[in-house]
């Protein structure tokens, strides 16, 4: 099942905006066979209020729960502008990011209709509610790992993918489209309409076809700062 299915996922980065303190933000990439659908998890610690994060797009989304709160968890679409997250209270949020179109094999909701729309409506109460549970309990970033991977591959269901939609992914992932071309006669070549690819971009991924491309620039370009550097993820 689990090759089978994510298979047809392309290929995709994620780079997010150090936090200053190492101690308050951690990262790492799942084990296989979650690995196919989750690109990583992580966590950030607020120990006093006042404080704001910078995210940064990257095409992917995210589901965050608030640990201290257990309230339900809030599903992030993806987004084309780097995006404030102000934090008021202290807190300590857990994230999975999930791989580029990973989330229809938790939720058959398209992601243009996610407006107004919570962790519970798109991923069930079940589900949501297991995650925060568990996640409730454990006592350390590792031990939250292990957990949501227990949960998630509980409720990770096969879908399907429009190979057309695909297609010009993988093509916007491994080419330079700094000047990308969406006229009919360039949109043929994925076999469909330049208008067709609009819509299946904005239904699927919450971005048009040049918002989506643009953010993938943008990541390659992050992506040649940290050459030479540390790796940004560690295993666990």
């Amino acid at each position: 099942m689990y090759k089978h299915h994510s298979a047809y996922l392309p290929l995709d980065f994620s780079i997010q905006g150090r936090v200053h303190d190492d101690q308050l933000f951690h990262s790492t990439i799942p084990a296989m066979p979650l690995a196919y659908w989750v690109h990583s998890f992580w966590q950030l610690t607020v120990p006093a209020g006042g404080y704001t994060y910078r995210a940064i797009p990257d095409n992917h989304v995210d589901i965050i729960f608030d640990i201290n709160q257990q309230e339900a968890a809030l599903v992030v679409a993806p987004f084309c502008k780097p995006t404030l997250f102000e934090m008021a209270q202290p807190a300590i949020y857990f994230g999975i990011r999930l791989r580029l179109l990973a989330q229809y094999a938790l939720t058959k909701v398209p992601v243009a209709q996610w407006q107004d729309a919570n962790g519970a409506d798109l991923l069930g109460i079940a589900c949501t509610t297991q995650l925060a549970d568990c996640l409730a309990v454990s006592t350390s970033f590792t031990q939250r790992c292990q957990q949501a991977s227990v949960t998630l591959l509980q409720y990770l269901q096969p879908f399907t993918l429009d190979p057309r939609l695909l297609h010009f992914m993988h093509y916007a992932l491994s080419h330079n489209t700094s000047a990308f071309d969406l006229s009919d006669k360039h949109c043929n070549t994925f076999g469909l309409s330049a208008r067709q690819l609009r819509r299946l971009s904005q239904t699927h991924l919450g971005l048009s076809p040049r918002d989506f491309c643009r953010v993938v620039r943008f990541q390659r370009a992050v992506h040649s700062l940290y050459q030479g550097d540390r790796a940004p993820w560690s295993e666990y």
